[in-house]
């Protein structure tokens, strides 16, 4: 930094010059500033990779499901013995996935469409699938999810009236 004469004719000069200088300092500082707020500003932003099916390496419920097996169980009242329901896949069976939140259903000879929803990677709601609490569908899980295989577990429903839940086995 250059030092100020002390006589006052030559005094304006170099205050001129202290802040010639100081704004040169604040011009690139604002330039730098603006260069990092624009670069932040142009990043993509995938909150969720696994609801947008956008990433190849990541496994998705999205497509068509062989089915090889819909089992549910229930028991009513405390203490008393459950029973399980049974449905093993016939090969034209499936679960289809749709990306317009529609799942298509053939289990047997019964067709059936229901509408699906991802919460998160592995958890999904299905309409009518477990149970139903206030006209909303619970949220189920998918564990494990990959690209050959899935399992749909519906949340257990525990009542002082008894327990049911329902457990899906699909394949690709």
């Amino acid at each position: 930094m250059q030092r100020c004469p002390t006589f006052p004719c030559q005094l304006s000069v170099c205050r001129q010059a202290t802040k010639s200088s100081v704004m040169k300092h604040n011009i690139i500082y604002l330039y730098i500033l603006a260069a990092l707020a624009a670069s932040a500003s142009c990043k993509k932003s995938n909150s969720n990779p696994e609801l947008r099916h956008s990433h190849p390496a990541i496994a998705s419920i999205v497509g068509k499901w062989s089915l090889t097996k819909d089992s549910s169980f229930s028991a009513i009242g405390v203490g008393n013995f459950g029973t399980v329901q049974e449905y093993i896949g016939q090969p034209d069976d499936y679960w289809d996935f749709r990306s317009d939140d529609k799942v298509y259903i053939k289990e047997g000879a019964k067709l059936d469409t229901l509408g699906y929803k991802l919460v998160t990677g592995n958890t999904i709601t299905i309409n009518t699938f477990g149970w139903t609490l206030n006209g909303a569908a619970t949220t189920s899980t998918i564990q494990p999810l990959t690209f050959a295989s899935a399992v749909i577990h519906s949340a257990n429903l525990l009542l002082p009236a008894g327990v049911y839940n329902r457990t899906l086995f699909l394949t690709k």
